[in-house]
């Protein structure tokens, strides 16, 4: 006497997630699920072990559309403000000039403590 012919059934990647997010959410051992739903250990196995390689992303990771106009990446210009004892100061050109000129003498006044 022969066999019997089993058919494999090809099953989705939906229901294979599906499946084992209820092995996951199970108390069984995987071998226990495995006979409870009628699947072959040995299929289980080789779904859990392609789930354990497969890089997963962070559950708070979304893509978020993003419009790029002309001259978005160029940086904006900057001078420099070199004072005495060598430090520098880098201000973005159109800082007001009253407002740097406040900053320079607050920084070569000597500190109160």
């Amino acid at each position: 006497m022969s066999k019997p012919v089993s058919r494999r059934r090809h099953r989705s990647r939906e229901e294979i997630a599906a499946i084992l997010s209820a092995l996951d959410s199970s108390d069984q051992s995987a071998a226990a699920f495995s006979r409870s739903e009628g699947l072959a250990l040995s299929t289980l196995r080789v779904w859990m072990s392609r789930r354990a390689k497969r890089p997963r992303r962070p559950p708070s990771a979304a893509l978020v559309p993003v419009t790029i106009t002309a001259g978005s990446f160029a940086p904006s210009p900057l001078f420099e403000v070199v004072l005495a004892g060598g430090r520098i100061l880098r201000f973005p050109c159109g800082v007001p000039t009253e407002e740097l000129a406040a900053i320079c003498d607050a920084l070569d006044r000597p500190c109160s403590r």
